[in-house]
């Protein structure tokens, strides 16, 4: 019996009137075990609260009645409390296989948990599902999911997932749209392998047979330079890179006459390898697949362009380097060049390369403390300087287990820790002013 460790009981709330204590574990509540966050959000909807906890070795049952739908006032260490589904797939283009050894354990845990695509938008396979997972995903209406399916052909699936049990994840796509359940699709796009005429196969399936797709989110394989013994794979050329735009941009055009939607999207990097305009918000519709990074880059334009209507104009701004990943750096350029023309404002680009992990990554968010400690002791750096949040985690730590502490302590210069928004990041600018 797993339960729920309490990591917070908020003072003055339900829980904190029956002393609930942080530690203590909730084992069943109303006479169900408790798998996970959302057996505990559906059985505190209701006035009763019967209780087993587990605190000090010893079974404390608690009986109370509380309002319906009453908050408890409840965190708990982990929303899933019988233990994290894991990935049992082999993929040819998992990017947990192509990190270096003896980082933190939390970056080689390779989930697929449904339980986390409905609460956080993971991406699942849906090849480690079973029936009784599906049955509970329709009953408790887990709506949206998020799914890796990367295509609809067997062999080609057979080839990319190499799942070690019977691929049944159409099925269940079938059977989870029919029944109501919406899902987000992503399709890793590895370049002769799920690409062009199976990737059109793929698209035409997904549209004419299968019901609930809500979007389909088209990304391209990240190869680091760690991939000693894996698969081979290669990542798209330009001028493949530009077929790709050009065709998706045909069939968005042809999907929209029909639904009304773009419903199909090309991640962000496309556009920036391919040196290609970013496409307007519309051709995102309300933006599904923002938490997958599509779409993030016209955001971030646009949400800059609104802050600098607001800008303040006339004031003595210190200079400011921005700090980002090779990918991100022309977006970066073009906003500076606005501040500097419009606001005189100096604000310079530093682009990062990555030596930590291959300098065919480059988005910013996977830039390790080293390689920016490199960059900046590179350059003569004066004013303010700026990195997005996405290269930290909640810890304040890069990728590669450096802190921004030691980075400010080796460099010695004070890094600002800027939202990766176009609004924030602009009045940032303008508050230091």
């Amino acid at each position: 019996m797993a339960g729920g460790i309490i990591s917070e009981v908020s003072e003055g709330s339900f829980g904190f009137r029956i002393d609930l204590r942080p530690g203590d574990i909730l084992l069943e509540l109303n006479g169900k075990p408790l798998r996970d966050i959302i057996d505990y959000q559906i059985l505190t909807a209701e006035d009763r609260f019967h209780a087993t906890i587990l605190r000090d070795n010893k079974y404390i049952f608690i009986k109370a009645e509380k309002q319906r739908e009453e908050p408890i006032g409840l965190k708990f260490t982990s929303s899933v409390f019988d233990g994290i589904k894991l990935c049992k797939n082999r993929c040819i283009f998992c990017f947990i296989d192509q990190l270096p050894r003896n980082l933190r354990s939390s970056l080689y845990l390779k989930d697929d948990d449904y339980r986390l695509s409905f609460l956080y938008g993971n991406f699942i396979t849906l090849t480690n599902l079973d029936e009784s997972n599906i049955e509970r995903i329709i009953k408790n209406r887990l709506s949206p999911l998020y799914v890796s399916l990367h295509s609809t052909d067997p062999e080609t699936r057979k080839a990319m997932l190499c799942p070690k049990r019977q691929d049944r994840s159409l099925e269940y796509l079938n059977y989870l749209g029919k029944n109501g359940i919406q899902i987000h699709i992503q399709i890793v796009l590895c370049p002769k392998i799920n690409d062009k005429k199976v990737l059109n196969d793929t698209l035409e399936d997904l549209r004419k047979n299968f019901k609930g797709i809500a979007s389909i989110g088209i990304v391209p394989v990240g190869l680091t330079k760690y991939r000693e013994r894996l698969f081979p794979l290669r990542l798209h050329t330009k001028s493949e890179v530009k077929s790709l735009i050009k065709y998706i941009k045909n069939y968005q055009r042809e999907i929209k006459k029909e639904r009304g939607i773009t419903w199909v999207y090309l991640a962000d990097e496309f556009y920036l390898a391919g040196d290609e305009k970013i496409p307007l918000a519309s051709t995102y519709d309300d933006f599904p697949q923002l938490e997958n990074g599509i779409g993030r880059t016209r955001l971030f334009l646009d949400e800059a362009k609104r802050a600098m209507s607001e800008f303040k104009s006339g004031n003595h701004f210190k200079p400011v380097t921005v700090i980002t990943g090779e990918l991100a750096a022309p977006v970066m350029e073009s906003i500076a060049i606005k501040l500097r023309l419009r606001f005189n404002v100096d604000m310079r680009v530093l682009k990062v390369p990555n030596k930590f992990l291959g300098e065919t990554i480059t988005v910013a968010g996977l830039i390790g403390g080293n390689d920016l400690m490199n960059a900046v002791n590179s350059r003569k750096i004066s004013g303010r300087v700026f990195i997005p949040d996405v290269m930290l985690n909640q810890d304040k730590v890069f990728l590669d287990d450096v802190s921004l502490g030691e980075v400010k302590e080796k460099t010695g210069i004070s890094l600002e820790v800027v939202k990766s928004s176009g609004y924030e990041f602009v009045r940032c600018l303008n508050r230091g002013g």
